[in-house]
C-alpha cells in the first residue's frame, strides 16, 4: 500500500522565495525517496 503525504510551504515575501523553498523541499524528499506526483502553487489576495 502506498502512502501519500501533503508538504505545505508558506512564504509572505514573495513568489520567488516561496518557489525556491518549494524546490528546495521537493528536492530533499526526492533524496529521501518519495515520488513527487505533483507541486502546487496557491495565494491568497
Amino acid at each position: 500500500m502506498k502512502k501519500f503525504k501533503i508538504i505545505r510551504v508558506s512564504d509572505w515575501w514573495s513568489t520567488s522565495s516561496l518557489i525556491k523553498k518549494a524546490e528546495d523541499v521537493a528536492n530533499q524528499k526526492s533524496q529521501e525517496g518519495y515520488d513527487i506526483v505533483s507541486i502546487s502553487f496557491g495565494f491568497r489576495v
